[in-house]
């Protein structure tokens, strides 16, 4: 059986050098653990790639996906960030991704949804290859990280 990620044919969005690959890296997981949507702006107008349609979509869709939780006039408070490597399960079968899930708090909602603590998780499959940007998207549908660790042990 071929374990092999599907892999489809990807207009380079964007080459770094070694150091801006890592800057980049560096970034993204920042924006990912700050799940602000204009911090996702400024980081990617910072990398200059902004206005590719392939980048517009992910935004749109990460600007949504951070809106349907994040209420502003519930006065949404994150206070616990966790990051873990997984696989994703629909799109890029097998692709590594990384999870990112955030605890939140509703701390100006009305009761009882003020005294409810949630977390939400998405993932981010970012693909660069020798130092060329592939793919930036969000991921929904990914392993748990429990299955991750099951899947690494029988690896």
């Amino acid at each position: 059986m071929n374990n092999t990620p599907k892999t489809k044919a990807k207009e380079v969005i964007r080459t770094f050098t070694p150091e801006e690959e890592a800057k980049f890296r560096k970034m993204l997981g920042q924006v990912c653990r700050l799940v602000i949507p204009a911090g996702f702006e400024v980081f990617l107008r910072q990398f200059k790639i902004y206005d590719h349609p392939d980048i517009q979509e992910f935004y749109k869709l990460m600007r949504a996906d951070i809106n349907s939780w994040k209420k502003t006039e519930w006065e949404t408070r994150t206070y616990d960030h966790e990051t873990h490597a997984s696989r994703c399960l629909v799109c890029e079968y097998g692709r590594h991704v990384t999870v990112y899930t955030n605890t939140y708090h509703h701390t100006g909602a009305p009761e009882p949804h003020n005294l409810v603590h949630r977390r939400r998780s998405f993932a981010i499959l970012c693909r660069i290859e020798d130092g060329a940007l592939l793919d930036l998207r969000l991921c929904n549908a990914f392993m748990k990280k429990e299955d991750m660790d099951q899947f690494d042990q029988k690896a």
